[in-house]
């Protein structure tokens, strides 16, 4: 399991610094005058990019210029002397990190990956079939739960990530109409929640086969709606949830949460995550603390979040031990002026 950068010590930050490399035009030591600044990027399933990567973050923050210097494994840094802060960068796809990194205070950090239709983050380093698209297999792997007890999955999720799924059981009663248990748009189709069998799942006797080994007996409460998808499908009720979770203490309650500042760049993530985290979880804002921002649509993580490194770094007022927010809304609104230039079939924002 990858360390985070909080756990090595101020000296020895600064040391790596000071042996940068030769041609570099970063200078060479930790500036007195200059804030250190922690970023923990947690790569997520779907969006994690190698270093040959023309999306890996330092491979295309170079490309725009930036004087991005390797200190260690996965570790970066960026020296802005408009602003007087060393950005330190560190990547990593471990689930764990992610939560010692939302545990530690004044850093910042970013999901970027699979917001799996609200459950949470997700973490695998491979698009492979397998447990890791649900609770997991290790620590190091599968969600990090933050989602509203109960979320409308795709039956073609299941089928495609063939992971053993956790399905709410007509054995119990319909879950109640409470905003509270409900994902929004549970909420908005509670008249069409009904029964299915698991015959019921699908038209195809192959994929029904699948189902078996992976659900337990039915029946299920499920639903056909619209997916995130864009399509008309048949969604099943998974029993979710941010706290007492199948996967705790990997999950939002029983993670301390103390980072200033958190974006949670999966897709859709303001109508899958915000309220839980900002009202059910109680983690508000606090004047410039506890800064958090997500998407409203779908978006592609793996592009939105260089794009929103780049605008971070590129804030060009003095920010060194001064509020973080000017130079956080600047990258939001650089941000959200340029994806749909690049983007043009992606309706979405940062909030």
């Amino acid at each position: 399991m990858s360390a985070i950068p909080t756990r090595i010590a101020l000296d020895m930050i600064t040391n790596a610094v000071s042996r940068q490399t030769a041609d570099s035009t970063t200078a060479t030591a930790l500036a007195p005058a200059f804030e250190t600044r922690i970023i923990v990027l947690a790569q997520g399933a779907q969006f994690v990019t190698p270093p040959d990567s023309e999306y890996y973050p330092p491979t295309y923050l170079r490309s725009r210029g930036l004087d991005i210097v390797d200190l260690a494994p996965n570790t970066f840094l960026f020296s802005s002397t408009d602003q007087l802060v060393n950005y330190i960068l560190f990547i990593t796809t471990d689930r764990m990190v992610f939560r010692e990194a939302l545990g530690t205070e004044n850093i910042q950090v970013i999901y970027g990956g699979h917001a799996r239709h609200g459950q949470g983050p997700c973490f695998h380093t491979t698009d492979d079939p397998g447990e890791w698209w649900d609770d997991g297999d290790s620590f190091d792997n599968g969600i990090f739960r933050m989602g509203y007890p109960y979320i409308a999955i795709p039956v073609g999720d299941v089928l495609e990530h063939r992971y053993h799924a956790n399905p709410a059981m007509t054995a119990d009663p319909k879950p109640a109409r409470d905003k509270t248990l409900l994902h929004p748009k549970l909420m908005q189709h509670y008249h069409a929640i009904k029964q299915f069998t698991i015959n019921n799942l699908s038209s195809d006797p192959a994929k029904v086969g699948v189902l078996q080994d992976l659900l337990p007996f039915g029946p299920y409460w499920g639903l056909d709606c619209i997916g995130d998808s864009g399509h008309f499908e048949r969604h099943l009720l998974m029993k979710s949830g941010w706290k007492y979770t199948t996967t705790a203490p990997v999950d939002l309650a029983a993670t301390r949460l103390a980072c200033r500042l958190f974006c949670h760049f999966g897709c859709s993530t303001l109508i899958h995550n915000q309220k839980i985290v900002r009202h059910l979880r109680g983690w508000a804002k606090d004047g410039d603390n506890r800064l958090a921002y997500w998407t409203d649509a779908p978006a592609p993580p793996l592009d939105l979040v260089p794009i929103w490194l780049f605008h971070l770094f590129s804030y060009s007022k003095e920010s060194g031990f001064l509020d973080w927010e000017p130079s956080t809304e600047y990258a939001r609104k650089k941000t959200n002026r340029e994806t749909p230039l690049l983007f043009p079939g992606h309706r979405f924002r940062v909030i």
